[in-house]
């Protein structure tokens, strides 16, 4: 399954590209259409966690979808929708999956 990756990149860095380390909201992408939206304290570990577990072959459905369009080509990303304290993380997140992303 030949994930490339650039000389000193992470094999997961060109989907978390731009995602910080701090909480909030974010979404994961494929053709720029939202398919997961998701809540963490430590975002960019949180998307790295999901990228690395679809590469990795993991069953759960969401990281089946995922590997399936990263071999297809399509273009996967994962993207901040909104920084916000932890305490707001619940809100947040439903109101983004609420429909507005």
């Amino acid at each position: 399954m030949g994930h490339e990756k650039s000389a000193g990149q992470s094999k997961y860095e060109k989907y978390i590209d731009g995602v910080k380390k701090s909480s909030g909201i974010y979404a994961i992408t494929i053709d720029d259409l939202v398919v997961y939206v998701g809540k963490a304290k430590n975002m960019r570990r949180r998307v790295r966690g999901h990228i690395r577990h679809a590469l990795n072959g993991h069953s759960r459905d969401k990281y089946r979808l995922l590997l399936a369009a990263i071999e297809k080509h399509h273009v996967v990303r994962c993207i901040i929708l909104e920084e916000c304290a932890i305490k707001d993380l619940d809100e947040k997140e439903r109101y983004f999956i609420n429909g507005n992303c």
